[in-house]
């Protein structure tokens, strides 16, 4: 039987892409990334909120320890701006006792993180927070005069918490919020002088407030 020879097919591979292919890939890591950016920004942001917040709640620890070991009541300020707050001793309160002998008292600022600030402060008034409040801005206003400021940007001009030497604090809710507009409460009740955080919610939208034994 004869032999058929079949005819040469030339096969060519393909190492290259196509510039259609090549702006698919693009379109694809491009709308991948539109996608994936927003909630990576969205977890970093309530990661920091829920920093601050854990941050605020230590200050006010830090605030109520150094009032029960100095003798001298604190002052938790928030201020000069949205971001910012700053631990200090009361000086002259009526309320406090002698200091302890060797107990060193100083003023500690702390700033919030990135994109974390203030939105709101509710507290409980009373007559000893009252008290406080006309020693703090007296002493404020004493250092206005001294240093020949009055410009109004002193930490001690802005919102405050007081807390005691007996262990009791000022009953007050402060808000925090951060750009995605997510917002995080910290109650301090003033009777323990405990601090809490609540669950993240949607600015405006706040979780139902627990017992306090105060009227915020």
């Amino acid at each position: 039987m004869p032999h058929r020879s079949r005819p040469y097919q030339c096969r060519t591979s393909r190492s290259a892409f196509t510039l259609v292919e090549l702006l698919l890939v693009v379109a694809l890591g491009v709308i991948l990334v539109s996608l994936t950016l927003p909630v990576l920004f969205g977890v970093a942001s309530s990661a920091r909120l829920g920093s601050a917040a854990d941050q605020l709640r230590i200050a006010m620890s830090t605030a109520r320890a150094r009032a029960i070991t100095s003798g001298q009541a604190h002052t938790l300020t928030f201020g000069p701006t949205a971001s910012q707050y700053s631990v200090q001793p009361l000086s002259g309160f009526t309320d406090s006792v002698e200091a302890n002998p060797g107990t060193q008292v100083f003023t500690e600022q702390f700033t919030l993180p990135d994109g974390v600030t203030y939105a709101e402060l509710a507290s409980v008034e009373d007559q000893r927070s009252s008290t406080a409040a006309a020693t703090a801005e007296g002493a404020n206003a004493a250092n206005q005069s001294a240093t020949g400021s009055g410009n109004g940007t002193n930490a001690g001009t802005g919102q405050q918490l007081y807390f005691y030497p007996d262990g009791s604090t000022s009953t007050a809710e402060v808000q925090l919020v951060n750009e995605t507009g997510l917002a995080i409460k910290i109650q301090l009740r003033g009777l323990t002088g405990t601090a809490l955080v609540s669950e993240m919610y949607a600015s405006g939208n706040p979780p139902a407030p627990a017992a306090t034994g105060g009227n915020l």
